[in-house]
């Protein structure tokens, strides 16, 4: 496998939130929290629909109002946005995803098809569908949908499971 943008996914030094929401039933929102929490020390960047902040950050409406490229896009969101999100990631110069999505691959393979190529023509890392996120706790990164992050050590687990 290539390492193509690996760092972008395991050391992001800023992050888009996409699908944000102050709202505690939001997957976006979740991400947001534990980006704080961990003290994550790049630019977080929500960008919702509807909230002009999220937690209390500055929220944009779309990817190309980004003030700059994340290097990291969370995407929370259904599905059937994730293909237009992607590419305007893309467009933007955002070099890798993960896909919080848990929607099946059964029944959605176009879906998933599409998405794959529009990330291969972005160079764009992809993690997930249904990616619970990436800690590094030494990185003070938590951008996943786990709540408590472990603490620093010398033993790494890398994982991906639908």
């Amino acid at each position: 496998m290539s390492q193509l943008n690996i760092k972008a996914l395991l050391e992001p030094s800023s992050i888009a939130v996409i699908g944000a929401k102050n709202s505690t039933e939001s997957i976006g929102y979740w991400v947001v929290k534990n980006l704080i929490a961990s003290q994550y020390d790049g630019p977080i960047m929500p960008i919702s629909l509807k909230a002009n902040n999220v937690c209390g950050i500055l929220a944009y409406e779309k990817p190309s109002d980004l003030p700059i490229a994340p290097d990291l896009g969370a995407i929370c969101t259904p599905i059937r946005f994730v293909a237009k999100i992607v590419k305007e990631l893309g467009e933007v110069g955002c070099k890798a995803v993960i896909l919080f999505s848990d929607e099946p691959y059964e029944g959605n393979a176009d879906t998933w098809e599409k998405i794959g190529l529009i990330a291969a023509k972005y160079n764009i890392r992809v993690l997930g569908p249904s990616s619970l996120g990436v800690l590094n706790p030494r990185l003070k990164l938590n951008v996943s949908l786990a709540h408590v992050a472990p603490p620093a050590g010398d033993v790494a687990v890398i994982s991906q499971s639908a």
